[in-house]
């Protein structure tokens, strides 16, 4: 998809500046034993935002992909962070 479509998306992620990549972090949870991804920074629909993630990573339950209905933020379970950065390069971010 080219750049110029992402505007025909109904949600947009910015690059963290001054570093120029994308939101996406991974952290650890229960002494290290959990494994957690989050993307921040999501504006527009966070929903079919998370839809399309769980496609991509072939993520079945809806507790392993969630959304954070304080924050904002998608998280999910494992550490995806090189998966993210390719689905979101692939849609033109």
């Amino acid at each position: 998809m080219a750049p110029s479509n992402i505007t025909k998306l109904p949600y947009f992620v910015p690059r963290v500046h001054p570093s120029g990549q994308l939101p996406i972090y991974t952290d650890f949870k229960g002494h290290r034993t959990l494994k957690l991804t989050r993307v921040r920074k999501i504006s527009g629909d966070v929903h079919r935002l998370r839809g399309e993630i769980k496609e991509y990573l072939g993520i079945e339950q809806d507790k392993d992909c969630a959304v954070n209905a304080v924050t904002g933020h998608i998280v999910v379970k494992g550490h995806w962070k090189g998966e993210l950065d390719r689905f979101f390069v692939s849609k033109g971010f």
